[in-house]
């Protein structure tokens, strides 16, 4: 009979972490496609984004499979750091005003008033 925890072992603190902290991206990332894709009148990337982020998902999953590496305190670093890169993505995004000229990257929509000439 087994006692204790599946979480004294260093090997599955470390793997736990990883796993949190890559579904916190994931799932971010989807929300942040969604959301973003309104404002831009893109609703194609509410779509697109989140399925190129889950074939992708799979593929390097299928490469993980084949190449497993053992987990070092460089490893620890690298999630570290990734997880950190990530953290601008919380901040909300500014807001442009319209522009009534077409070749300006914020055009107005049916939402906004243009400016008075």
């Amino acid at each position: 009979m087994v006692t204790g925890s599946a979480l004294r072992s260093p090997a599955s603190r470390v793997l736990l972490a990883a796993l949190v902290f890559l579904g916190a991206t994931i799932g971010t990332l989807d929300v942040a496609a969604i959301t973003t894709a309104g404002p831009h009148h893109a609703a194609w990337l509410a779509g697109a984004l989140p399925a190129v982020f889950s074939a992708v998902g799979l593929l390097g999953g299928a490469l993980y499979t084949r190449h497993q590496p053992v987990p070092t305190r460089r490893h620890l670093l690298l999630a570290a750091l990734f997880t950190t890169a990530w953290l601008p993505l919380l901040a909300p995004l500014p807001v442009r005003p319209c522009s009534p000229w077409p070749c300006c990257p914020a055009p107005c929509s049916s939402r906004c008033s243009p400016r008075p000439a």
